[in-house]
């Protein structure tokens, strides 16, 4: 079990579900747009961290919202009750 001194938690909040793909798109332009910003301002463009963050976690995101119809898409969203749950319990 998990006991970190420092929780954070954050929530997208976006129209990632739509079938239409203008304003998925547009969705995933702007959050992510915001995080690269924020990323930019505080880890240079060599930092290992940086490109493993960029291009193990937010490349698949990323193209799983944009690119994928259907099926394909891979949706990981949990319920709110949920996510409260694991909080109340510690099991960040």
């Amino acid at each position: 079990m998990l006991k970190p001194k420092v929780f954070i938690h954050g929530i997208v909040n976006g129209s990632y579900s739509t079938p239409f793909f203008l304003t998925r798109f547009k969705e995933v332009m702007y959050h992510y747009s915001a995080l690269f910003d924020i990323i930019d301002k505080t880890l240079p463009r060599a930092d290992e961290a940086r490109m493993i963050l960029e291009r193990d976690i937010y490349l698949h995101v990323v193209l799983n919202v944009i690119a994928c119809e259907g099926s394909e898409r891979i949706r990981e969203t949990r319920e709110l009750q949920e996510v409260e749950a694991t909080k109340q319990e510690g099991r960040l």
